[in-house]
C-alpha cells in the first residue's frame, strides 16, 4: 500500500487488468513504468481490511487466484 493506493505486482497482466476487491471491480491503472507486472488501484487502500479477497482480472477475462489480504 501507498497511501491510499493499493499496489498489486504480478506476472502477465494486460493493458486493461482490473483490481478486484471482493469480486468488485476497482479503478486501476496499470504503472507506466511497468505496465505487465504493476498494478494501480485507485483510492483502494482506503477501504482494503484484512480478510478482504484480493484478484486481478485480465481483459481477456481471465481471473487471477484469490489472495486473502492479510493486512500492511
Amino acid at each position: 500500500m501507498s497511501g491510499k493506493h493499493l499496489i498489486v505486482r504480478g506476472e502477465n497482466f494486460e493493458l486493461g487488468a482490473v483490481i478486484l476487491l471482493n469480486g468488485v471491480q476497482e479503478r486501476t491503472v496499470s504503472d507506466s513504468q511497468s505496465p505487465k507486472t504493476t498494478l494501480i488501484g485507485k483510492k483502494v487502500g482506503k477501504r482494503i481490511q484484512p480478510g478482504d479477497k484480493l484478484q486481478v482480472r485480465n481483459s481477456n477475462g481471465a481471473i487471477s487466484e484469490e489472495f486473502i489480504f492479510a493486512g500492511p
